[in-house]
């Protein structure tokens, strides 16, 4: 899941776009942030569905956590 207005549209494309960020995160090996919408923002515990939890931020929108692997882009 990326942009949550955006949902409908690349659901046209992507049929298995997810409906929220902790559905988009279930088996998922890494997440890449794009966007700093709140929904994506607040993430926290969410990441701990992740088996290794690697956060790739490249707008600098989720705080660093103890047991990620976390890497920010663009600063």
């Amino acid at each position: 899941m990326g942009d949550p207005v955006a949902t409908a549209n690349m659901r046209e494309h992507f049929p298995e776009y997810a409906d929220t960020p902790t559905e988009a995160l279930d088996d998922a090996v890494a997440a890449l942030v794009v966007t700093d919408w709140p929904e994506i923002a607040d993430l926290d515990e969410e990441f701990d569905v992740i088996a290794t939890p690697v956060v790739v931020d490249g707008r600098r929108a989720i705080d660093r956590q103890d047991g990620i692997v976390y890497e920010g882009l663009t600063w």
